[in-house]
């Protein structure tokens, strides 16, 4: 009898791979998150406007080509080999992207500079710059201070 099929025909399990998480809570953080969350179902439930004033940022981190294989091309004739062109860039950069948003639209977004690294300071900036867009995109709310 083949062991596999016992396993998976007779106890009717299967194999399947873990889901990668990133970071494991411990319960005071989930029970934190909890009435977080349930603070903010009251606050959205007694005051409509509540969710309108909820600004969420975002980072995400993708990679571009510095030169597109039309920029790389060179004119040929027929009879001629296809050149052939060393890399001596680099082809690809990576380029993290903040963006905060709110229920109608985005509020502020900006590249992070080649080189700098997300540290308290840089994000306490970031945060002031998000200040000044919010007071020039969202002068309703921020006239009645919301």
């Amino acid at each position: 009898m083949d062991p596999f099929r016992t396993v998976v025909n007779g106890l009717g399990l299967r194999r399947v791979a873990a889901k990668l998480v990133p970071k494991e809570l411990n319960f005071m953080q989930k029970r934190d998150r909890v009435v977080i969350a349930k603070d903010m179902i009251s606050k959205a439930e007694s005051d409509l406007t509540f969710i309108k004033r909820i600004i969420i940022g975002d980072e995400t981190f993708y990679e571009y080509d510095t030169q597109f294989r039309h920029q790389a091309s060179e004119w040929k004739a027929s009879n001629e080999p296809r050149p052939k062109k060393p890399r001596h860039f680099q082809s690809k950069k990576k380029v993290m992207l903040m963006v905060f948003m709110d229920y109608n639209d985005i509020v502020y977004h900006e590249f992070l500079p080649e080189g700098q690294t997300v540290n308290k300071e840089y994000y306490l900036d970031v945060m002031r710059r998000l200040r000044e867009a919010v007071r020039q995109k969202r002068k309703d709310l921020w006239a009645n201070n919301s």
